[in-house]
């Protein structure tokens, strides 16, 4: 039951990335798709490492990774590289903000997809 419930909170948080992402970010997912990035990773480490793509806050708070979203997160940094690498050598414009993606909420995001806080307690490990 548990795991049916994940799947259906992923597939709607799937959906909410997809209309928020921009054209940029949309090559960027795309590249860790095709390059199957997230497939040695859990489903909630696959979730915080996409809210890397939604979160546009800032924030004060200095997040806390486990060495596998560390792993993670620089595999996305890696490809967003990648990406701009070649989008500079095309001479392809693309916005300023074009590369930023944002870990801010990636620590809050995993902990509430492991089920270990409830909402609430979330908002005392980010501050947003």
């Amino acid at each position: 039951m548990r795991g049916q419930l994940f799947v259906g909170l992923f597939d709607r948080f799937l959906l909410h990335v997809t209309f928020k992402i921009n054209s940029v970010n949309e090559l960027v997912l795309t590249e860790i798709v095709l390059d199957n990035t997230l497939g040695a990773y859990e489903p909630e480490e696959v979730v915080a490492l996409l809210s890397s793509f939604v979160f546009q806050e800032k924030t004060e708070v200095e997040p806390v990774f486990p060495p596998k979203l560390e792993d993670g997160r620089d595999a996305l940094l890696a490809i967003s590289e990648r990406v701009a690498a070649v989008q500079d050598r095309h001479k392809v414009t693309a916005d300023e903000h074009r590369w930023t993606l944002n870990f801010g909420l990636m620590e809050t995001v995993y902990e509430w997809a492991k089920g270990m806080v409830g909402i609430c307690h979330c908002r005392w490990l980010n501050d947003c």
